[in-house]
């Protein structure tokens, strides 16, 4: 007998449905940016890479595409930026797009021999190149349901995700073909990840691949493990105040180890030489031109000089998340953020997810489970995943 889905099952996957339909129903009104011409014209090069490589197997010459020429003829457009994201918008581009394109030869970058055989979902080829950050968007509204749902009811959980989505700024970005609203979803994949890791070890392992995945999406993910390490140091203070150094977790080791396995099988680039490729990579953000905002009627073109300059600009991710992020969406993160953190008790229906330190009646805790012994301070974790960037964001010469 088939398993009925749960009411929480059938809510998530409404806000998904919802979320992606909502991106569908107003995407094109925002234009191209200079980034997104990019993106597009790299990912139609990395599929004219896999176009390539079906034919050479077809005639037998399969390592000729992975010859340094063979990765490099197209794989090297954009590659200061991993390219997770710009190969799922070349794969939704090459099966939904309405194709004209031998009637548009002039605007494509590879070569075009014939009508594509595909599914015409969309009228405009930027929809088709746009659509997995539509769909990363709503995996975004339904992760922040599901994570929320072990705190509050139902109704407040789907609020929170559909709030998630509905912040100017990040919508803005669902709508388009670049990596900003992708790699704020694998944010929350991989310190969701981490925060089941701390009772399940196959969640340890898991939370590697996907952090590989993270990196393979944008250079972001590099401060992701910085952030869950200080919730989990908070975590284990009573081992730090013990002078105890605290067992390394799983999910730590999954990260330093799987996480750059897969970025490299993830990215062509790399392949022919992967540690010059890797430094040059590392090298191009560290030394990364500093873009031009305006902020406080100052035009920050680079890192101010002077002591009173440097203050201001350190105010910059705060005041803008102030006046930028709806005033409802932060009073509620804040009268939330209030409740979380005062919390000290074992409440009926809690018992997974707190744990008074030194309880008689927890588990061990373990490398593998390294949070089955003690609460594992969900208001520190989301104090952590917020505040974090945007203290690296506070940084004058960041």
């Amino acid at each position: 007998m088939a398993r009925r889905p749960s009411v929480d099952g059938v809510i998530a996957a409404l806000l998904f449905a919802g979320t992606v339909s909502w991106m569908l129903a107003v995407e094109g009104a925002q234009g191209i940016g200079r980034d997104e011409a990019q993106y597009f014209r790299a990912s139609e090069h990395y599929w004219g890479w896999f176009e390539e490589l079906g034919a050479n197997i077809k005639q037998g010459h399969a390592g000729r595409s992975f010859t340094r020429v063979g990765l490099d003829a197209y794989w090297g457009d954009n590659h200061e930026h991993p390219p997770m994201m710009k190969i799922l918008y070349a794969l939704s581009w090459r099966a939904f797009h309405r194709c004209e394109c031998q009637a548009e030869r002039g605007y494509h970058f590879i070569p075009v021999t014939s009508k594509h055989r595909t599914i015409p979902l969309f009228k405009r080829d930027t929809t088709a190149f746009r659509f997995p950050a539509m769909l990363f968007a709503g995996l975004l509204a339904v992760l922040v349901f599901l994570f929320t749902r072990r705190w509050v009811g139902r109704a407040p959980a789907a609020v929170a995700g559909v709030l998630a989505i509905a912040q100017p700024h990040y919508f803005f970005h669902a709508q388009i073909a670049c990596f900003d609203a992708p790699i704020t979803t694998m944010a929350v994949v991989v310190g969701f990840a981490y925060w089941k890791s701390l009772r399940s070890p196959r969640w340890g392992i898991l939370c590697g691949l996907l952090f590989g995945v993270a990196l393979a999406t944008k250079h972001n993910a590099w401060l992701m493990p910085f952030f869950l390490g200080g919730h989990y140091l908070w975590m284990r203070r009573g081992d730090l105040l013990r002078l105890r150094p605290p067992r390394v977790p799983l999910a730590f080791v999954s990260m330093a180890t799987i996480g750059p396995v897969v970025l490299l099988a993830l990215w062509p680039w790399l392949w022919p030489a992967p540690v010059s490729r890797a430094r040059e990579y590392v090298q191009r953000h560290l030394q990364h031109e500093h873009y031009h905002f305006e902020y406080l009627g100052v035009n920050w073109g680079g890192p101010p000089k002077d002591t009173d300059l440097k203050l201001l600009r350190a105010t910059f991710p705060f005041v803008s998340t102030a006046l930028t992020v709806p005033a409802t969406t932060l009073v509620l993160a804040a009268i939330g953020g209030v409740v979380l953190a005062r919390r000290r008790r074992r409440r009926p229906g809690d018992a997974a997810d707190v744990l008074l330190p030194d309880d008689p009646l927890a588990p061990k805790g373990s490398w593998t489970r390294p949070g089955a012994d003690v609460d594992r301070a969900p208001g520190a974790f989301l104090a952590v995943q917020i505040f974090g960037p945007m203290m690296v964001l506070a940084i004058p010469a960041a």
